[in-house]
């Protein structure tokens, strides 16, 4: 590739047939991203400049960086951002990249403690940190606790927070789950939010190239998948006040399991885009 002349257009084409070829769903949409990224502009700049030649460098660059996605590395490994609530999230292999269905976890619990003054939220396996941060960054007065059993994980979700302007209000914690915190946080929080891993051990090797490439520490939820739902909703009573909000989202067909294991709850469950039961909201009756 390196020694023709192409532009913005012809290498976007390229890229694209050559991720189609290679089984990849999003063939043009990552070809774009990956562009943007190889450029250091933003993808909605590419229109303007589809007809600019490229460089040797610049096209061996982007040329390197298709056949890293071909191998089934995600994009926001290769650009190292993803968009999450209209936020750019920096991720790495070391955390889980956010998904869209999780924003319907992150708005069922802005709307359930929008209107409590200064409520504190556990964001339980933060990851990259974009549940507690967006919360704290769409609920202003709010306290966030992000515990993480990664430290990696935890590096990248304290930059997310100091690039969002939110570090003042979220504090991380290193353990498992409930380990890592304070005892004087006992009956601290007016909502408990995770989004636990929750695919059974035995699907992981199932899964698409590309997911299997992040840590399986995010995605095994041990044999049924269920594992770390029933320790967070075990545990919760020592730290949930009464009436307080525990929210969680849940794999395919798991929404029935987790809610009837909630037994402390009055139960409801949220439909992601595409009509799947996601999230199970509870909110403590006792």
């Amino acid at each position: 590739m390196r020694e023709r002349q192409w532009n913005v257009r012809d290498a976007i084409l390229w890229g694209a047939k050559s991720l189609k070829k290679a089984g990849v769903q999003t063939s043009r949409l990552d070809a774009e991203l990956i562009m943007s990224y190889a450029l250091k502009c933003e993808r909605s700049h590419l229109i303007a400049a589809r007809d600019r030649t490229l460089s040797p460098d610049e096209i061996e660059s982007y040329a390197q960086l298709i056949k890293k996605r071909i191998k089934g590395i995600p994009v926001a490994y290769i650009t190292g951002v993803k968009e999450f609530m209209g936020m750019d999230f920096a991720v790495n292999p070391s955390v889980l990249i956010p998904r869209p269905d999780t924003e319907v976890l992150v708005e069922s619990v802005i709307d359930e403690i929008k209107k409590i003054k200064a409520p504190w939220v556990l964001d339980i396996g933060t990851g990259c940190g974009c549940i507690g941060i967006s919360i704290a960054r769409f609920v202003p007065d709010s306290v966030v606790c992000a515990v993480d059993v990664s430290a990696p994980a935890l590096e990248i979700a304290a930059f997310n927070a100091r690039k969002l302007s939110v570090d003042a209000r979220v504090f991380f914690y290193l353990g498992d789950l409930y380990s890592a915190l304070p005892k004087e946080f006992a009956h601290k929080f007016d909502a408990i939010v995770s989004n636990p891993p929750y695919i059974p051990s035995r699907s992981i090797k199932d899964l698409p190239l590309d997911v299997r490439s992040e840590p399986v520490l995010a995605l095994d939820g041990g044999e049924d998948g269920l594992d770390f739902y029933r320790r967070i909703i075990s545990g919760a009573p020592l730290y949930l006040k009464k009436e307080g909000i525990l929210a969680f989202e849940v794999g395919y067909n798991q929404a029935r399991e987790v809610a009837s294991m909630m037994s402390w709850y009055s139960v409801y469950t949220v439909k992601d885009l595409s009509g799947i039961e996601r999230v199970v909201v509870g909110r403590r009756v006792r």
